[in-house]
């Protein structure tokens, strides 16, 4: 598939992640509990993946490979996602969307170019350079001017 294909479907991840943050925001106000809010959201995705691997997969659930003998830190993707979506849910409707995605964003930025300098988590190594720091200052601009008006 082309490079563009991708960049388009970066794109739609972001414009579903917007979807998805004023979704659980109104979950939260049905059950006035940003963690049961959270949960209830991740029970449909799981019920959904479930539904996926049955229909995708010929073997069913027999062939799904079981990671073992692995560091634990591995396994903490879900927290996080849960962290990240309880965040989300209690800080939009404080923040507004713009404002609380912006954040986010800029975190995510700041964060990723820290990991590709560095090579964490076996990201391939890509110095920060002014380019990049350019591109940070212009995320942490567009977050102040989101933020202000």
């Amino acid at each position: 598939m082309s490079k563009e294909f991708f960049i388009a479907l970066a794109f739609l991840a972001g414009v579903a992640i917007t979807f998805q943050s004023g979704i659980n925001a109104e979950l939260n106000t049905l059950t006035k509990n940003p963690i049961v809010a959270t949960l209830i959201s991740f029970l449909a995705g799981m019920l959904i993946l479930i539904l996926i691997i049955g229909v995708t997969n010929p073997a069913g659930f027999k062939q799904i490979p079981v990671p073992t003998g692995t560091n634990w830190w591995k396994f903490i993707g879900g927290f996080l996602g849960a962290l990240y979506v309880c965040t989300v849910i209690v800080t939009f409707p404080k923040l507004g969307a713009a404002t609380t995605l912006s954040l986010i964003i800029a975190g995510q930025l700041i964060s990723a170019v820290i990991f590709d300098h560095y090579g964490f988590l076996g990201f391939a190594v890509k110095t920060i350079n002014i380019y990049r720091i350019i591109g940070i200052a212009m995320i942490i601009g567009g977050v102040l001017l989101v933020r202000k008006f």
